[in-house]
């Protein structure tokens, strides 16, 4: 079973609402937190997520140059509810980049004792795909080879849950959901996503936790789209329309050919050390 709204203790969460999206460790599917952290696991991921090297500026609104092909730059992300994390027991080898989902991100505006360095978090995003893709830059963790994704609707149910093989080599996975999992158009969704750190003790998985949000398209936006032929072309629609997923599952489709807008792309969202990252083919989802 899944984390139904992800407990960790209220007593460090300082009366924060249920997460917008969570970088965490230590908390697999079916296990829900009972106590407070350590200060010293905090620093953990701190440690391994606040690093400027890693994620620059991400999710700023820094305007990408003039001549970018790409750029989701400038949106109003809003204000966050919730922004925490705790530490890794089950992946704890050292590694260059951090997990991360390829998307746009921010920091905690007020940071407090609980989040001294600023912590990286992620808003729902949008898709007008009823069986989206999710992007993930996976590090490689010599004592991992399975990763899960599961899939929640608004009322706390699990609709989709699927385990999956990891490749040999760090990169960016992409994994798509089956076409017989069909999301509703106006509704949203979480997604979970852990990698399998020790199968013996699944409360050692390394955790992310974020939303989607399945979006129609407006008839306009549907006419534009239509007309075009070439995939970038459309990515910049979905940017100019604030649609996240399909932006990016354009830019990858297209980044042989044009690999200035896939790294134009992920730049304008605080990404630009991942742009060079290849796309492993692997992962795919069971039906």
């Amino acid at each position: 079973m899944h984390i139904k709204k992800y407990r960790l203790s209220l007593a460090i969460l300082a009366g924060a609402l249920s997460s917008t999206v969570l970088i965490s460790a230590g908390n697999a599917f079916g296990w829900v937190a009972r106590s407070s952290f350590s200060d010293k696991v905090f620093a953990t991921v701190f440690k391994q997520f606040s690093s400027r090297s890693v994620i620059e500026g991400a999710g700023s609104k820094t305007n990408a140059n003039a001549n970018s092909d790409l750029d989701f730059s400038g949106a109003d992300v809003g204000k966050p509810e919730q922004t925490t994390g705790a530490g890794s027991r089950g992946c704890s080898q050292k590694v260059e980049k951090p997990l991360v989902p390829l998307m746009p991100a921010t920091e905690d505006p007020n940071p407090s004792g609980y989040n001294p360095s600023k912590l990286l978090f992620y808003i729902t995003q949008k898709t007008a795909s009823v069986t989206p893709s999710l992007f993930f830059y996976v590090p490689k963790y010599t004592t991992v080879d399975t990763g899960e994704l599961a899939i929640i609707d608004g009322e706390g149910n699990e609709i989709y849950l699927s385990s999956f093989a990891l490749g040999d080599n760090p990169g960016v996975i992409k994994l798509s959901l089956p076409k017989n999992i069909s999301l509703e158009i106006g509704r949203e969704y979480e997604w979970e996503f852990a990698l399998v750190c020790n199968p013996d003790d699944r409360s050692a998985d390394y955790y992310l936790q974020g939303k989607i949000q399945i979006t129609e398209l407006s008839p306009d936006l549907r006419h534009q789209l239509e007309l075009e032929t070439e995939a970038i072309a459309k990515a910049k629609l979905f940017a100019k329309a604030r649609i996240w997923h399909d932006t990016l599952e354009l830019a990858a489709q297209a980044r042989q050919q044009k690999p200035k807008a896939w790294t134009d792309l992920l730049a304008s969202v605080g990404l630009k050390d991942f742009a060079d990252e290849p796309i492993i083919e692997c992962c795919s989802l069971e039906n």
